[in-house]
């Protein structure tokens, strides 16, 4: 995080001006953020990801016919990030008031024990911008 005249920004682009991307991501421990949906939430945590470098797969239901969708993962986690010298993450996204499904509590409790596995919220956006910025949370 960089202090610009007195508000936080996230330093991702490394200037002393925060783009758009910081100045909308600084609103992280507000209110702003925990209004959002799931999906604008997974688009924002994405673009944050990409922007430090980190491959990232979203498993999404695929059409098998016309208007029939199928899941091959039932409850598999939103993201799973992979960076080069920062690791391999499986990350759930939730909002602030959303629950996991029976489905997602199994897939964690076989992961967690194995690997990086987080359950991500937008209030822990602070937090977030860290782990993917290189800092271990």
């Amino acid at each position: 995080m960089a202090n610009t005249g007195g508000r936080q920004w996230l330093s991702c682009c490394n200037s002393l001006w925060p783009c758009a991307l910081c100045s909308f991501l600084a609103f992280g421990s507000g209110a702003l953020m925990a209004e959002v949906n799931e999906r604008i939430w997974q688009d924002q945590v994405v673009t944050l990801a990409r922007m430090n470098g980190w491959h990232v797969f979203h498993p999404s239901p695929h059409q098998v016919r016309p208007g029939v969708f199928r899941s091959d993962g039932v409850g598999f986690c939103d993201l799973v990030l992979a960076h080069r010298e920062r690791g391999l993450i499986f990350a759930e996204l939730k909002t602030e008031r959303g629950k996991m499904t029976p489905a997602q509590k199994a897939w964690a409790l076989a992961i967690a024990p194995h690997a990086e596995w987080y359950l991500w919220r937008p209030s822990q956006i602070d937090l977030i911008a860290k782990r993917l910025g290189g800092g271990k949370v």
